[in-house]
């Protein structure tokens, strides 16, 4: 058994250091991150940090660009000291310049393996081999944001995640890419799908789990929305107001988080150790 069911999803939600570095991943890497999306990851990396196998804990991330997204998983994952791999075709970039952005960050980075392909053309084979066999408990989908693409890279991911793992699909309700809506709703309405279901979407990412613990990261998500105070960490973003909702997906509850509760300075961020309504 790799992801353990028995724990409820109510341990650890974000850390003390985390209110100190995910600001600087936010700010520190160009690229493109909504922070209530990289706050949720961290809180779902928090909350099942002991649930998995630690010899099946890799992460990857179909698109790369200079790697902010990237190096937001390479520090949730310090713990566990997980392998994590990026893919990318580099056309608007190069592994160089993701490698060293993540330097400026992080003091020690022989975690990381890059590796330049096209996801279309990846079988899971390639990636396994890669990983030396260890299944992947997060994957983040951003490479090509056409409909076959992220439907191919769903189908890919699928075969890589380990039971109860975790799929991150950016730009899931960008206006900009409306192929990424088309393909994630495509394939989780297929037959080619067999394993996964949304259970929140944040912003601009939808996340996915397996069928067995869709309800513990339904519930989960719910428990962000209410542990978090305001999350808003960046002065390019905004002052936000609240807004969450129940929905359905493909037949799937899900929690809808267009933000969470906002503060009043936008550059500041505070995280509530615990919920007093609990």
């Amino acid at each position: 058994m790799i992801f353990n069911k028995t724990r409820k999803p109510d341990g650890a939600g974000l850390m003390p250091d985390d209110a100190e570095m995910l600001p600087k991943i936010f700010d520190g890497i160009e690229g493109w991150l909504w922070p209530d999306a990289g706050w949720l990851t961290a809180y779902l990396f928090n909350t099942t940090r002991d649930m998995f196998d630690k010899n099946r804990n890799a992460v990857i991330e179909f698109g790369t660009y200079k790697g902010k997204y990237l190096s937001l998983l390479y520090y949730l994952t310090r713990v566990e000291r997980a392998p994590v791999l990026g893919v990318d075709y580099f056309k608007q970039t190069t592994p160089d310049v993701v490698r060293k952005g993540m330097e400026t960050l992080f003091d020690d980075i022989g975690r990381l393996e890059l590796m330049t392909a096209d996801t279309k053309d990846l079988q899971p084979d390639d990636l396994k081999t890669a990983l030396k066999g260890v299944e992947a408990k997060f994957i983040s989908i951003d490479a090509e944001h056409t409909a076959p693409a992220v439907f191919s890279d769903l189908a890919l991911a699928q075969e890589l995640l380990a039971e109860g793992g975790v799929i991150a699909v950016d730009d899931y309700t960008n206006v900009h890419c409306p192929g990424v809506t088309e393909g994630a709703i495509n394939f989780l309405s297929s037959a080619e799908n067999t394993r996964l279901a949304a259970f929140t979407s944040c912003c601009n990412k939808l996340f996915l789990t397996t069928h067995s613990t869709h309800e513990f990261y339904l519930n989960a998500a719910r428990n962000f929305i209410d542990d978090l105070d305001f999350t808003t960490s960046s002065k390019q973003f905004y002052t936000r107001s609240l807004s969450q909702n129940s929905q359905r997906l493909c037949g799937n509850p899900v929690w809808v988080i267009s933000h969470v509760k906002a503060a009043a300075d936008p550059a500041e961020q505070r995280v509530r150790q615990s919920n007093p309504n609990r």
